[in-house]
């Protein structure tokens, strides 16, 4: 389960990611296969050797294996290397075909994972699939004629593999005689396929004992019998299976680490072939002559079964690595905080870890820290315009620093708490202070007007000077993810606005006095208040409160979903006896006005001397801004419910509310578009006018110059700083032009330093789960010394952070190198499609909703004359045939109009020429196929008794099919939910109150049948089927339909992952770490985390039922509804008779 948590523009609200049943799986899965293919040793490596090596194969004297994203071959001796192929990444376990003339692997390249071949000899890989899937390449078929992958393609649920061949010199694909396959081998007479099923759950997450563990099936294409390697009672994973003969080899945790095991399918016994500990092993390979090749500890290792020992491969790369190369990169694509010069001539900007200033308009750029290896971020201007302060983990931990915007001196360090990452520094009108905020929400401000003056003279700050944060307020709730995180100081420099949750999760806007540290309530427990903004006079305090946000505060629920908070603009008097500056108006007339303003003529405009032409880079305060800033505040704590005022703006979607010049605010409104989307818009209100203005539109964030006289502004064309009433025609700033030194080393090193620190201080259990999380740090760190590429840091990230030994681990995004290409953009037609007569001819068209976007099909939308049996002969002007994959003549059609030419045969008879816009993804259409499938199945053998309604996960899709499936199917008797490949994403409060619904009540009219209060309920029984890929909300979803006594569970145990994930910040080169701060528990204790969720009745998808088309979780899910229905008939309230009410009655 994932929160989103932002302290900018509007909350992007519940998402979730995680593995199985993810139908944005694509992504991470390649994350997670770095995880497993990024090795992870280097300790006790001799002088000179290479480690991080990736996993590789071997034949003969000869071995293939992957480094630096690069595929290179060997002797088995280490000697005679040379790098085969540089093109794209390579991923997954390379093979050499079984004549050792090729091999075949999986490169990631434009966009895709596919599958490719190449000489061992040398030469251009030549490409074998063409697909936005992921098409994952096992090895050769036992006669070498084709090539054996999995590959996603034409799954209609995530995490959902299938196994597929494709002749070896390139062809139509044709799918095996498996339901599901993830990864496998054939035995070397072919009688039997080793596979895995389902994905790994275990690559981030070391001891893994859900129920997604990876179990070796062995299935029998003849007889389609399907049987499992024997594992323990608590269960393990068991990966990587290959054949020497009839004995199977593979990976097993169930000693611990991962270590090499042998199974005979004739005596069924397993066996440990090695005992490694501290470090797993990786990858094996099995040669034809008998040997394995394992990777553990970032080498190759060779090992022959009947004997004891094993041998280390000396590997010594002369390789170029480019990746670890100084360079420059664009600092406009890495900018993790900002803030505007207090004249707008410039804006500061954190740009990939460091401090840079850019001028609105004319001049360079000026960069005010140069270190890859520190993370510089969150940047604020001194309001004198001298000097620039930011958080950076210079040393051990985080640290405020602050330097002249001039670039001239040395930055003035201060340290803060010790431990901890820090946001939203903000300083005091009069410069002697800097308020902030933790990553639980505390609020601190420190005193640094001895650091301010030190950093301004340049001169060395005595430590005796140095003064401690003080704590102003801990969050009494924390993780909505609503939170408004900044703070506001009145002019005095004396009081303190911000917002905190209170338990009830409504925010409530407090007033915090610096010099005697009382805090003073401003809002009560009834509004939920955000963005709490002194006015620069120093008599108002603006804020936006809703009454209607008590259900959409919880946002780990789904009831929260269709619950948009509605805010108005407040304003709160401060002082008694400050008249409303909203009081009713009345034109009157003033004796003698006409005559005084004859007087003045010719008298100076003092409102001519605004800024005439910009100012210069650290302006000195106005007058009457220095007055203000020194000036004490008038607060009068009683009463101030009462002194609190509706501006006359309508209520909205409001967000980032700031302070211009007195009396003026600025704030940004979601508004609707006429396409169904939105767009936001930056807004200025001023109380002398008293009308909104809109500034400009598409804004996602901006800043307030001091005096309110500019603005900085990022919007979808850019960034820009402008007059407020310019925004629209004020050129953009040149924030291209800006190249940040990249040490990519020293970068990697501060990346792993912050990962493990930002799980050491956002993790749920503050005892890191009793783990030496200090010790963790320290056993990868020698690591960095060795990584060749970025994609090998994920690597090493992954496996840190499996020591953890959770879910909800991801490391995802990054900055990678372009060696991949521009991405291919393969258009897909909804469709299936099979080789016959030297083309592809339609199978099946996926129907779609072409009305909804999302689920639009594009070869049945109007006017497009295509059908099931055609031909597809060209794609614009390029012929389609079988010699290679269908989508391969699809690159660069994905949602653009494209003609193809289609027939009634391979001849071209009847030919025809349509117009089609094809799709980027057909899995909607996969899915809505099959759950619609299973709709009518339930429904047909029901006699409509029973409704069908699945959840794809627990977030906005799996509510909008709850609501799509449910309601529509009413009234039934009883029901079946199917929570299998479930994503997760909230609490499914929502479902689970629907379920739990009983009559009520019955409503009669004149006309039309009757019906009941609630409307819409189930009174039967219910069934719902769950399994191994239902995870985090899906294995909540199961796990409370059981505690409130819904129903009956059918299937097979759950992942297991339920603990919750929000956002947390990025780290330097954009890389998203997860931390997980959300542990869940009930009365007896935590709950379902690394165990699952067990069904009542256990049922396993035996492969022989399902290639014939059956579906036994389903059937059996009904078989027990129908049972049910049968021995306890729903209760149907009859009608009473109508009332009697005349005479003497």
């Amino acid at each position: 389960m994932r929160v989103s948590v932002r302290c900018g523009i509007f909350p992007r609200g519940i998402s979730r990611m995680r593995g199985p049943g993810s139908a944005g799986v694509g992504v991470i899965l390649l994350a997670v296969m770095m995880a497993l293919f990024s090795p992870l040793g280097a300790s006790g490596a001799e002088e000179g050797a290479t480690v991080l090596l990736g996993p590789g194969d071997l034949f003969g004297s000869q071995m293939v294996f992957i480094y630096a994203g690069d595929l290179w071959v060997s002797q088995a001796d280490g000697t005679a290397f040379r790098r085969l192929c540089t093109e794209g990444t390579a991923v997954g376990r390379p093979a050499f075909s079984p004549d050792g003339r090729d091999v075949v692997f999986s490169l990631m390249n434009h966009g895709n994972v596919d599958g490719y071949i190449m000489p061992v000899s040398g030469g251009t890989p030549r490409r074998l699939t063409a697909h936005p899937g992921v098409d994952r390449v096992l090895g050769f078929s036992a006669d070498g004629k084709e090539v054996l992958l999995t590959s996603d393609r034409e799954a209609a649920l995530g995490s959902s593999y299938a196994l597929f061949a494709v002749p070896r010199e390139g062809g139509p694909l044709r799918r095996l005689s498996l339901p599901q396959a993830f990864d496998g081998a054939f035995s070397p007479d072919g009688g039997l396929f080793a596979y895995n099923p389902l994905p790994p759950a275990f690559r981030i997450w070391k001891g893994y004992r859900g129920g997604t563990i990876s179990v070796i099936h062995l299935f029998d294409p003849a007889t389609r019998k399907d049987t499992t390697v024997p594992q323990p009672s608590e269960g393990c994973n068991d990966v990587q299976p290959q054949w020497i003969g009839n004995t199977l080899y593979f990976l097993s945790d169930r000693g611990g680490e991962f270590n090499i095991h042998s199974f005979d399918p004739a005596t069924r016994q397993v066996r440990a072939l090695t005992a490694f500990d501290a470090f797993p092993v990786e990858s094996i390979a099995a040669s034809p002559e008998g040997r394995l090749l394992f990777l553990r500890e970032g080498r190759l290792g060779l090992k022959d079964p009947a004997s004891e020992g094993y041998q280390i491969v000396p590997l010594s790369l002369a390789a170029d690595l480019p990746e670890t190369r100084l360079r420059f990169v664009k600092g406009e694509n890495f900018i993790q905080g900002f803030d505007l010069s207090p004249s707008g001539a410039r804006g500061v900007f954190a740009m990939r870890g460091d401090i840079v200033t850019v001028p609105a308009d004319k001049g360079d750029p000026r960069a005010l820290t140069t270190s890859s290896g520190v993370h510089d971020r969150n940047p604020a201007w001194s309001p004198d315009g001298r000097l620039v302060a930011w958080f950076a983990d210079d040393g051990p931990e985080y640290v405020l620093k602050i330097r002249r915007q001039d670039a001239r001196g040395q930055e003035v360090t201060v340290p803060l708490l010790g431990r901890g990452m820090y946001f939203v520094p903000a300083w005091s009108p009069d410069g002697k202070k800097i308020a902030f905020r933790d990553q639980n929400a505390t609020v601190y401000w420190i005193d640094v007007a001895a650091a301010a003056a030190a950093a301004s003279d340049d001169r060395p700050l005595s430590p005796d000077l140095l003064k401690a944060p003080v704590e102003v307020c801990r969050e009494p709730l924390w993780g909505s993810p609503y939170k408004w995180l900044e703070l506001s100081w009145a002019p005095d420099s004396c009081h303190l606005a911000f917002a905190t949750t209170l338990t009830n999760g409504l925010e409530q806007a407090v007033i915090h006095r610096v010099d005697t540290g009382q805090t003073f309530p401003v809002s009560d427990r009834m509004a939920d208040v955000i963005c709490p903004t002194f006015d620069p006079g120093g008599k108002y305090l603006y804020f936006f409160g809703s009454t209607n946000a008590g259900p959409a505060k919880f946002t780990l629920d789904m009831s929260t979903q269709d619950k948009p908070i509605i805010r108005s603009l407040y304003m709160t008097i401060l002082a008694k006896g400050v008249p409303s500056p909203l009081a009713r108006e009345s034109d009157e007339e003033e004796p003698g006005v006409l005559e005084e303003a004859s007087g003045e003529e010719g008298a100076p405009d003092q409102g001519a001397s605004a800024d005439q032409g910009g100012e210069g880079p650290a302006p000195a305060l106005s007058p009457d801004a220095k007055d203000r800033a020194h000036a004490p505040l008038s607060f009068d704590a009683e009463g101030v419910l009462d002194r609190t005022l509706p501006l006359p703006i309508p209520a909205g979607f409001y967000s980032d509310l700031r302070p211009g010049k007195e009396g003026t605010i600025y704030y940004l409104r979601l508004e609707g578009t006429e396409d169904g989307g939105s767009t936001v818009l930056l807004c200025s209100w001023n109380l002398e006018e008293r009308e909104e203005k809109v500034l400009l539109r598409g804004v996602w964030d901006y800043r307030v110059s001091l005096r309110g006289e500019k603005l900085l502004v990022q919007h979808d064309g850019g960034w820009t700083i402008g007059a407020p009433g310019d925004l629209a025609s004020a050129k953009a700033m040149d924030l291209g032009r800006v190249r940040i030194p990249l040490n990519p080393r020293e970068e990697w090193r501060e990346i792993y330093r912050d990962a493990w620190r930002l799980n050491r201080d956002y993790f749920y259990d503050p005892q890191m789960y009793g783990l030496d999380w200090d010790g963790v740090y320290e056993k990868y760190l020698p690591f960095l010394d060795h990584l060749p590429g970025r994609r090998d840091l994920d690597g090493l990230l992954a496996a840190m952070l499996s020591e953890l030994r959770v879910g909800h681990h991801y490391v995802v995004g990054g900055d990678f190198p372009d060696q991949e290409g521009e991405e291919e953009e393969i258009g897909l037609l909804g469709a299936d499609v099979a080789p016959e007569g030297g083309r592809y001819r339609l199978t099946r068209i996926l129907g779609g909703v072409n009305w909804e976007p999302s689920l639009r099909s594009p070869l049945t939308e109007p006017g497009v004359n295509v059908k099931e049996g055609d031909f597809v002969l060209k794609v614009g002007d390029r012929e389609i045939t079988a010699s290679e994959d269908f989508f391969a003549p699809f690159a660069h059609t994905a949602n653009r109009l494209v003609e193809l030419t289609v027939a009634s045969d391979p001849s071209g008879k009847d030919s025809r020429v349509v117009s089609v816009v094809p799709l980027d993804s057909e899995r909607a259409l996969r899915l809505k196929a099959w759950v619609e499938g299973n709709v009518r199945w339930v429904e047909e053998r029901s006699g409509g008794r029973v409704s069908y309604v699945y959840m794809p996960n627990t977030a906005t899709a799996g509510y909008e099919y709850f609501n799509r499936y449910f309601f529509s199917q009413l009234p039934r008797d009883g029901l079946i939910l199917d929570d299998r490949n479930n994503g997760g994403g909230q609490f499914a409060d929502y479902v689970l109150d629907a379920l739990s619904r009983r009559f009520t009540t019955g409503v009669t009219m004149r006309s039309g049948a009757d019906y009941g209060s609630p409307a819409a309920y189930v009174e039967g029984p219910k069934a719902m089927i769950i399994n191994e890929s239902a995870g985090s909300g899906g294995d909540m979803l199961p796990w409370a339909f059981r505690k409130k006594g819904l129903g009956v569970l059918v299937g097979k145990r759950t992942w297991g992952g339920l603990v919750g994930i929000t956002d947390y910040p990025l780290l330097q080169d954009g890389t998203w770490v997860t931390a997980p701060n959300m542990g869940l528990w009930d009365e007896r204790g935590w709950i379902v985390e690394n165990v699952g969720v067990s069904p009542d009745i256990e049922v396993e998808q035996d492969p022989a039922a399902v290639l014939a088309g059956r579906d036994p979780q389903l059937e059996t899910a009904l078989r027990v509804v129908l049972e049910e229905l049968e021995k306890n008939p729903p209760r149907r309230p009859a009608r009473p008779a109508f009332p009697v009410m005349g005479p003497g009655k």
